[in-house]
């Protein structure tokens, strides 16, 4: 949806005619909608409270500052300075384009007075405060930097703008978007109501059947050597063992190696079990201090996952998510039983 910007410009007028059309035009040209205080001529309370409310509704604020101060409400501040003043107060986009060398400016688009002139010259200095401050000789020059100062803004800070109003969503629109995403729950719930195990499945090894996964194991942490196969470890575990440490890392953007450390854990879990069951028997086994799984059974379980259709691979990326299904048996695998 195209959008127009709003962009008020404040500075003396009579002085600055020819510059205030440059900026008109290249305002313009960019599809902008200039607005300025020559459209409202009397400087008065209720003028102003307009103008705050013509700031209010602007996107972005341009101050030319050259060689007037200008005309001044009854505490002696021109207006430029007070539009410049009430626009940074309400967080608008403030860009300053001061001449470069006022000393060359005609003589009779000069202040007269001392008292303005140094008025001028702390407003000057003020403007030249802000960071986006840009300085010009000629109103052609001037009307080519508030052009390319705007077009970047509106990259780099887009604001709210103006939309015509037949290009606006009607309340028909509207309507018919919360319809359309109620289709698509409906759909969606009727579709995970739906979802089961894929045909074929009934032969496959799941849910309390038993895995021997050859594993490798290291009697301690200090004497592993990564260079080594380790001894030869084989853990017995269910699927639904090895599909409730998965699941939670599987609704989630984990990595293959996330993957194998769960598993890894599991099989840890499932060794410590087995040495401390086999020892109240009288047997001490050897106990591994770390327990590790190689690629190739990972992947065996992952596979195998997926022809149980519990999991699916992820739509836009690698990696894998719970079906409908494999979410409603890993919540069963970690719902709280009766005791």
């Amino acid at each position: 949806m195209q959008k127009r910007y709003q962009v008020f410009v404040s500075s003396t007028f009579t002085d600055l005619e020819e510059e205030r059309r440059e900026i008109m035009k290249a305002l313009l040209e960019l599809r902008c909608i200039p607005a300025g205080m020559e459209m409202f001529p009397a400087a008065n309370d209720e003028q102003w409270r307009l103008i705050q409310r013509v700031i209010d509704d602007s996107d972005y604020y341009v101050v030319i500052v050259a060689g007037r101060y200008g005309s001044t409400d009854a505490a002696g501040l021109s207006y430029t300075e007070k539009e410049y003043r009430y626009a940074v107060k309400k967080g608008i986009p403030v860009y300053g384009f001061v001449h470069k060398n006022p000393e060359k400016i005609a003589g009779e688009k000069l202040e007269k007075s001392l008292k303005a002139r140094k008025k001028l010259e702390a407003f000057r200095k003020l403007v030249q405060s802000n960071k986006m401050v840009k300085y010009w000789e000629t109103a052609e020059g001037l009307g080519g930097a508030v052009s390319r100062a705007i077009s970047i803004a509106e990259k780099d800070e887009p604001r709210k703008g103006w939309v015509r109003g037949d290009k606006l969503l009607t309340e028909e629109h509207v309507q018919q978007m919360l319809d359309l995403q109620k289709q698509v729950r409906d759909l969606q719930a009727k579709l995970d109501a739906a979802s089961g195990p894929p045909p074929g499945v009934e032969n496959l090894a799941q849910g309390d059947d038993t895995i021997m996964l050859a594993a490798r194991g290291w009697r301690d942490t200090y004497s592993r050597e990564w260079d080594r196969t380790g001894d030869k470890t084989e853990i017995v575990a269910s699927w639904n063992e090895l599909f409730e440490a998965l699941a939670p890392l599987l609704s989630s953007q984990a990595t293959k190696q996330g993957w194998k450390a769960a598993l890894d854990n599991k099989c840890m879990e499932i060794h410590r079990f087995a040495v401390a069951e086999a020892e109240k028997a009288g047997h001490y086994p050897s106990a591994k201090a770390i327990i590790e799984l190689p690629e190739a059974e990972v992947a065996r379980v992952i596979n195998q996952f997926r022809a149980l259709g519990l999991i699916k691979p992820r739509g836009a990326g690698s990696g894998f998510v719970l079906t409908s299904y494999g979410d409603r048996l890993a919540l069963a695998l970690s719902a709280i039983r009766k005791s």
